[in-house]
């Protein structure tokens, strides 16, 4: 069905994480993120996910084997999979690749396109030399956008947000039931309380000592 909406002319955007290689050949350009949720590529696959496999070859990765799933191998080849580990920088070598250069000549010329027929390109922060800033949205666009999109999975769910309601509304109820038979104990305990008075002479006086007891002795209650 993706496919079929993109030879029409609809641009698809998938977020995977582990796919089979079938299915991952199915793709024509891949965003690959670090542990670190930095670009380390972006661009076109091939055929045979070869392109992709020849850029990490060339800047230091091992080669990937016929038999093996390439994005398996992207995986462990980055580091990100338990047991394997990576000394290159791979977000870096991204950064001064020859690809990313090539990506920017795109934008830019993507950008001179929409000027020419008078649409206005958002820009966020200016870029400062060649390098780009990291992220395209500051902290709050990206928090105000997420709240956005949670309340609207809410607003589609009532179901969810009456199941909230409702055990929020037994949980307080448990809990004012709970105190008011916790005040009646401690109610019923200070009644049952019984005082006696024993008189306890001092050395050359009359005073007395009082003291009481109380018949709910297994309680923390001081009478």
């Amino acid at each position: 069905m993706l496919t079929t909406l993109k030879q029409h002319g609809q641009a698809v955007l998938c977020t995977i994480h582990q796919p089979s290689a079938p299915l991952f050949q199915r793709f024509d350009r891949l965003l690959f993120l670090a542990p670190n949720g930095r670009p380390a590529y972006f661009g076109d696959i091939g055929p045979g996910c070869k392109t992709l496999t020849s850029y990490f070859e060339r800047n230091g990765a091992p080669t990937c084997p016929e038999e093996a799933n390439p994005a398996e191998w992207l995986m462990e080849t980055i580091g990100c999979v338990p047991g394997s580990h990576s000394d290159i920088d791979w977000p870096e070598v991204w950064r001064g690749s020859d690809e990313l250069a090539q990506v920017r000549k795109e934008l830019d010329a993507m950008e001179t396109i929409l000027q020419e027929k008078g649409q206005s390109a958002a820009v966020v922060k200016e870029a400062k030399g060649p390098e780009y800033w990291e992220f395209a949205a500051p902290l709050s666009v990206q928090m105000w956008e997420c709240l956005k999109r949670v309340n609207l999975q809410f607003w589609r769910s009532p179901s969810y947000i009456y199941s909230k309601i409702a055990l929020t509304t037994l949980t307080v109820s448990e809990f004012r039931a709970l105190l008011w038979d916790a005040a009646n104990f401690c109610r019923a305990c200070f009644s049952g309380c019984r005082s006696t008075t024993q008189t306890t002479p001092s050395r050359g006086s009359k005073t007395s000592r009082s003291a009481s007891s109380c018949w709910c002795k297994s309680t923390l209650t001081v009478c």
